[in-house]
C-alpha cells in the first residue's frame, strides 16, 4: 500500500506509445489526469509527471514533435524541445504539464522484447538478447524487459528468466495493466520476492480511446525536482524496490477478453 505523503513526487509510466492516429490531446489529458488523481490520493503537496515512450521501429513521434520550430499543438497542450535536455520533451497546458522522455522498444533476434528508456540512439532490432541489452546500456539507457501477453511463456519465458539470472542490477523488468488482475506470473513473484525493483507502465494497444489510459499504471517516488532525463535514469536506476511505490489497476477480465477480440479482428 502506498504511504500518505505531505511532499511533491515524481510519477511516472514507464511504457509509452503514441500510435499514428492516436489523439494526443486525449493522451495528455488522460495521463495528467490520472497523475494529479494519484498524487491527491496519496496527499502530496506537489507532483511531477513523466512518460518515457517505447516507440517501435519505423516510428518517430519524438523527432518529429522536438525537430518542429517552436513546437506543436495538440488541442490545450503545446509540446516543445527542453534546449537543457535533448531527451525530453515539455507538454504543457492549463491543466498542467508534463515531460515525455524519448526511448525505444525493440525485439530480439529470440523475439524478446526489450524496452531502451531514454535514449534518440538507432539501437537496432533483431540483435541476439545479451548483445541488445549490452548496446542499450552503452547507450546509458535503461534496459526493461518488459511482460507481455504470452511473450514470457515457454522458451522465450526461459530466455527472460536466464537472462534476469545472469545480469546485474543494471537490468530491470516492468509490469503492465493489460495484465489482468487474475494472471499471475511467476517470475515477477520471484522478482518481488527477491526484492529487485519493478517499472510499471500502461502499455496503450492501438485501438480507439486506448490512449486516454496512458499515466493510469505506474510508479511514483518522493521529490519532484525537475531534473534532466538522465539523471532521472540515474534516479531510478539507482531506487531499491522499496523507493518505487506502484499505483494504478489492472484490466478487468471483460477489458481484456475486448482487446484481444479487438486486436486479433485488426490484424
Amino acid at each position: 500500500m502506498s504511504p500518505h505523503v505531505a511532499e511533491a513526487i515524481t510519477l511516472f509510466d514507464a511504457h509509452v506509445h503514441v500510435y499514428q492516429g492516436a489523439d494526443v490531446a486525449a493522451l495528455l489529458n488522460g495521463a495528467a489526469g490520472h497523475f494529479r488523481n494519484t498524487a491527491s490520493a496519496v496527499g502530496a503537496s506537489d507532483w511531477r509527471g513523466v512518460l518515457f515512450l517505447t516507440e517501435i521501429a519505423g516510428t518517430s513521434w519524438f523527432e518529429t514533435v522536438s525537430g518542429a520550430h517552436d513546437g506543436r499543438q495538440f488541442g490545450a497542450w503545446r509540446i516543445a524541445g527542453v534546449a537543457t535536455d535533448p531527451l525530453s520533451l515539455e507538454a504543457r497546458s492549463e491543466a498542467g504539464s508534463l515531460n515525455i522522455v524519448a526511448g525505444r522498444q525493440l525485439v530480439t533476434s529470440e523475439r524478446v522484447e526489450v524496452h531502451a528508456l531514454g535514449t534518440r540512439e538507432a539501437i537496432p532490432d533483431g540483435m541476439e538478447l545479451p548483445e541488445t541489452v549490452r548496446a542499450i546500456q552503452a547507450a546509458q539507457a535503461l534496459a526493461v524487459l518488459p511482460w507481455g501477453v504470452g511473450k514470457w511463456l515457454g522458451k522465450r519465458g526461459r530466455i527472460v528468466a536466464a537472462m534476469l539470472a545472469s545480469a546485474d542490477a543494471d537490468l530491470f523488468v516492468s509490469d503492465n495493466s493489460g495484465r489482468p488482475w487474475f494472471w499471475r506470473d511467476p517470475l515477477l513473484a520471484r522478482l518481488r520476492a527477491a526484492g529487485r525493483p519493478i517499472l510499471r507502465g500502461s502499455d496503450p494497444l492501438p485501438l480507439h480511446a486506448e490512449e486516454r489510459r496512458v499515466g493510469g499504471f505506474g510508479c511514483w517516488f518522493r521529490g519532484a525536482d525537475h531534473i534532466p532525463a538522465h539523471r532521472l535514469i540515474a534516479r531510478i536506476r539507482n531506487s531499491a524496490a522499496k523507493d518505487l511505490y506502484p499505483y494504478g489497476p489492472k484490466e478487468s477480465l471483460w477489458w481484456f477478453l475486448r482487446n484481444q477480440v479487438l486486436l486479433r479482428l485488426k490484424s
